[in-house]
C-alpha cells in the first residue's frame, strides 16, 4: 500500500475514533426522523415526557466503548484486530435544560490494511462543553454562549509513517440534537450525524 494509500486510511480511522460524545467530524446533512419519544409540551409538564426524563435521569454516562467500536466497525478499509477504551464522559441537564459534558477518554484501535499493512491510532480527547438548550418539534436546540474546551489529540501510526494532531470537533454546541430517552438509556443524534450517540 502506499504512503498515500495509508494516509487517508489513517485519516478515515482517527476521524470515526474522534467522538466528542456529542458528535462526530462533520458529515454530509441528512434528514433526521423526529424521536417518536418527544411529546408536546403540556401546562402540567413544559418540557414533555421525554424532556422529563432527560432530566430525571441526568448524570448520564456515554457508553464510549460501544460508540468507538460502531463507529470503526463502519469502516470498510481493513480487518479491527484490537481496540480498547479507558476513560468516561458524563452529560449532565437540569431542568433549565442547562447541560455540561465532561470527557477524557483514551481510544485506542488497530486493524489490518490491503496488501499486509497495519495501521494503529490512539486518539485522546478530553476537555468539557456547557451550556443550555431549548426544545423544539422534539430537538434540543443550543442557545448562544455555550463554552468548549474539547480537544482531540490524533496518533496514528501505519506503513512506517506517524503523525498526530489536534482538532476541536463541533459538539452538541453547535448543531441542533434528536433524543430519545427511557429510563435506562438515553440516545443523542447530532443533526447531520450519521451515528448515535449512546448514554445510559
Amino acid at each position: 500500500m502506499s504512503g498515500t494509500s495509508i494516509f487517508r486510511a489513517s485519516v478515515a480511522l482517527t476521524a470515526a475514533l474522534a467522538m466528542n460524545g456529542c458528535g462526530d467530524t462533520k458529515q454530509t446533512p441528512q434528514q433526521l426522523p423526529s424521536t417518536s419519544h418527544s411529546q408536546s409540551p403540556s401546562p402540567a409538564n413544559p418540557h414533555g415526557e421525554a424532556l422529563k426524563c432527560l432530566v430525571e435521569g441526568s448524570p448520564w454516562e456515554a457508553d464510549t466503548e460501544r460508540l468507538a467500536r460502531e463507529t470503526v466497525e463502519r469502516i470498510s478499509m481493513g480487518q479491527l484486530k484490537d481496540f480498547h477504551t479507558t476513560g468516561a464522559a458524563t452529560l449532565t441537564v437540569d431542568e433549565e435544560l442547562r447541560a455540561r459534558y465532561a470527557q477524557d477518554t483514551t481510544t485506542t484501535a488497530s486493524m489490518d490494511l490491503p496488501a499486509g499493512q497495519s495501521l494503529t491510532s490512539v486518539v485522546h480527547t478530553k476537555g468539557t462543553v456547557t451550556g443550555t438548550w431549548t426544545e423544539e418539534d422534539g430537538k434540543l436546540v443550543p442557545t448562544s454562549g455555550w463554552d468548549s474546551t474539547l480537544t482531540s489529540t490524533h496518533t496514528t501510526t501505519g506503513g512506517g509513517q506517524s503523525s498526530t494532531a489536534t482538532t476541536q470537533d463541533d459538539g452538541i454546541d453547535k448543531k441542533p440534537v434528536t433524543f430519545t430517552c427511557t429510563k435506562d438509556a438515553l440516545t443523542l443524534t447530532m443533526q447531520g450525524s450519521k451515528f448515535t450517540i449512546p448514554f445510559r
